[in-house]
């Protein structure tokens, strides 16, 4: 049976789905048992979309071509924020 810990390990590593068949199916057995570990993935998950949606979003503003810039802008938007009323506190 697979671990906590070995669950963890791939999930954060992204390597989960490239896993054997009989290793996935464990791992869906584990994540059906283990609601700490499915919040876990499901997290990563929502973490790797993100990354997937801002780079897309940084890529659709810079010019023909590839990264020209892209890491200045974003630095850029993670210098400064956006602010406004939709800003949460925690």
């Amino acid at each position: 049976m697979i671990t906590c810990k070995q669950v963890s390990t791939l999930a954060t590593s992204g390597e989960l789905e490239r896993q054997s068949a009989w290793t996935r199916l464990e791992i869906r057995f584990h994540l059906w048992m283990c609601k700490h570990c499915s919040r876990l993935v499901r997290q990563m998950r929502q973490m790797r979309e993100a990354g997937r949606r801002l780079r897309s979003t940084f890529e659709s503003e810079s010019p023909a071509g590839g990264d020209s810039g892209l890491e200045v802008r974003v630095l850029a938007k993670l210098r400064n924020p956006p602010t406004g009323n939709d800003e949460q506190t925690h």
